[in-house]
């Protein structure tokens, strides 16, 4: 059975994004980061269609993230807290040599890469576009996003 989570720690997958990026993000250009991140890596790892080239030993998510809609985008409040009290330090990932950790480590780059010149505002646009958010944000019940609406967003 395929593991849930790569990162069982979310703190060690913030600690090295906070290594990759220019400068110290604020807490939307954070959020807005892992949440691309979170559910591209879904998407990818997930298909719609059974894909053989999927390794058993690939988890299904990058890390247990938990998104709520906001009015700036989706957010996951226990970063937000974690960030605001300086409690993060950066540090790069060890990522293992094997096929695994090595998937993940150019997941996490390339995702990056894509984002680096995108401004705040214009990715919290694109984010709030998508129906994991729209359907949270406008729910009378709960603002929690759906991991899987957030996954069936990036799937092709």
């Amino acid at each position: 059975m395929r593991p849930n989570y790569f990162f069982n720690n979310t703190d060690d997958l913030v600690n090295h994004i906070l290594t990759k990026l220019p400068d110290e993000p604020g807490v939307l250009r954070l959020n807005l980061t892992l949440y691309f991140l979170f559910a591209t890596y879904a998407a990818a790892y997930n298909p719609k269609v059974e894909n053989p080239n999927i390794s058993n030993e690939q988890p299904r998510f990058v890390a247990d993230l938990t998104f709520t809609a906001d009015k700036y985008g989706p957010q996951d409040y226990s970063v937000n807290d974690k960030l605001r009290n300086e409690y993060y330090q950066p540090k790069e990932y060890k990522f293992l040599d094997n096929q695994v950790d090595q998937n993940v480590k150019h997941f996490i780059d390339d995702i990056l890469e894509q984002l680096k010149d995108v401004d705040d505002f214009s990715l919290l646009d694109r984010a709030v576009q998508d129906d994991a958010w729209l359907n949270a944000y406008t729910s009378e019940d709960s603002k929690l996003m759906s991991k899987e609406q957030m996954m069936l967003d990036y799937q092709y």
